[in-house]
């Protein structure tokens, strides 16, 4: 029909790096006419590991080594741990990172991550010193290793207008990359692939693929408590809470950074006791308790198809849990191709098995993008609902690939039995990947997006 576009395809490589305790997800996605690619949107998700740097090492190397343009237009970081961005700092160094996504944070959330930290276990060295360091300069709103940063936060459900519009400046057959810059960006602003094509109206762009991130951030109410018992820690107002204000300076900064290293066993102690008083309050109020090892700010993310009846027309995996060839499936052999459209999600560390919370994840990406999902990085390394709140079994649906990225070394024991029961009941595929094959899990897909 006259003014109707010819969708392109998309290949679809997808490549879950085995580092062992930690993350490292690479995406591209390459547009075309399903013959010859014309361009292509790369990122990653998360790029650290803390039981295996040589494990993370090849992995950013073999990353590196596939891209003949060395460009990630994008990296994402679920949240502010060391295991889950200690690489990100070689990654920068080896490619093109345009621009780096994190959850929100300010410099009073930084020092709740240390109390949490510190009461971990987490032990202060000046590694850890240059990881809060880091963490405080994108608090205050600089650039990480160089990169620009944006911070996510919450606000109003994703955009959903994608009906073609009129550009200028751009040739039918190319293709459009549009990535929210400002420096703090509502969870509603996606990245977006755009298709140009020629119609009686003109030439006009549509969009075809969507990346939607998802903000998580503890209560408020929390972390003022976590800091008003800190601040009456000596010293605390003459060296870190100059050194937490926005105009801060570097030697402030460093001030505050020395008065944590020297403080960090009050800190912990400050964070138990706010946490115990905050979670005997909420169990009066019938709410949720908070685990000990919350995360302050998490990112998930999604990354799929605007058009969710699209069907991939070819599958192809490399399992990392199981021996034997690479499955394959097509349109008219597997369950795959029948449910679901080929898209992905990362879940961060939210708390995604306090309902409320669950809720709003849910309502926020909605059913219909959850149920395009083919492949689902589990939260928290697989860790069960019981013991951390971030598993739920809403997660899983039927015939979907559920990705757990965990350790063999460090004596943390995931995934979860509950977590490993609820896969492999509903039924759904589990690929566990450690750092014992850095290959991890790879798929390839080849998608038409008129279909």
């Amino acid at each position: 029909k006259q003014g109707e576009m010819n969708m392109p395809s998309v290949r679809v490589y997808r490549h879950q790096y085995g580092v062992g305790q930690g993350c490292f997800h690479a995406q591209e996605l390459s547009f075309g006419d399903g013959i010859q690619p014309r361009h292509t949107f790369r990122f990653v998700y998360d790029c650290g590991s803390s039981t295996s740097q040589q494990a993370l090492k090849w992995s950013i190397s073999h990353f590196e080594k596939g891209m003949e343009d060395k460009v990630v237009h994008a990296a994402y970081l679920s949240h502010f741990e060391d295991d889950h961005i200690n690489g990100l700092e070689a990654l920068c160094k080896k490619v093109d990172v345009q621009r780096i996504y994190v959850p929100h944070i300010d410099p009073i959330k930084v020092l709740h991550i240390v109390a949490q930290q510190m009461s971990e276990g987490v032990s202060w060295s000046g590694k850890y010193e240059k990881f809060i360091e880091n963490v405080l300069k994108v608090a205050n709103g600089g650039p990480l290793f160089n990169v620009p940063v944006s911070m996510v936060i919450g606000g109003p459900q994703p955009e959903g207008d994608d009906d073609p519009r009129p550009v200028d400046n751009a040739a039918p057959g190319t293709y459009i990359v549009n990535m929210p810059a400002d420096q703090t960006v509502e969870h509603s602003k996606r990245a977006t692939v755009s298709a140009v094509h020629a119609s009686g109206n003109g030439v006009r762009a549509q969009v075809v693929w969507e990346v939607v991130p998802w903000y998580f951030g503890a209560d408020v109410a929390l972390t003022a408590l976590i800091i008003g018992l800190i601040a009456v820690i000596p010293g605390y107002a003459v060296s870190m809470a100059p050194g937490l204000a926005p105009n801060a300076t570097p030697k402030q900064v460093q001030v505050a950074i020395s008065w944590m290293k020297a403080n960090h066993i009050a800190i912990a102690n400050a964070y138990d006791v706010a946490m115990a008083q905050h979670n005997a309050q909420r169990q009066l109020q019938g709410l949720y308790l908070f685990p000990k090892n919350h995360n302050v700010a998490s990112l998930c993310v999604y990354s799929g198809p605007v058009r969710r009846n699209v069907i991939p027309h070819r599958y192809q995996t490399f399992p990392a849990s199981s021996l034997g060839p690479c499955h394959f499936c097509c349109p008219f052999n597997g369950f795959f191709c029948r449910e679901h459209a080929g898209a992905w999600i990362a879940t961060g560390d939210a708390l995604l098995g306090v309902p409320d919370i669950w809720n709003e994840f849910e309502a926020h990406f909605s059913p219909s993008r959850l149920d395009c999902c083919s492949t689902v990085l589990l939260p928290h390394h697989g860790a069960g609902a019981s013991s951390s709140n971030n598993f739920n079994e809403g997660l899983i649906r039927v015939g979907q690939n559920c990705v757990i990225s965990a350790g063999v070394n460090g004596g943390y024991r995931h995934p979860h039995r509950n977590v490993i029961q609820h896969i492999l009941t509903k039924p759904a595929n589990m690929q566990l990947v450690t750092e014992s094959q850095t290959m991890g899990f790879i798929e390839h897909l080849d998608i038409s997006l008129d279909k």
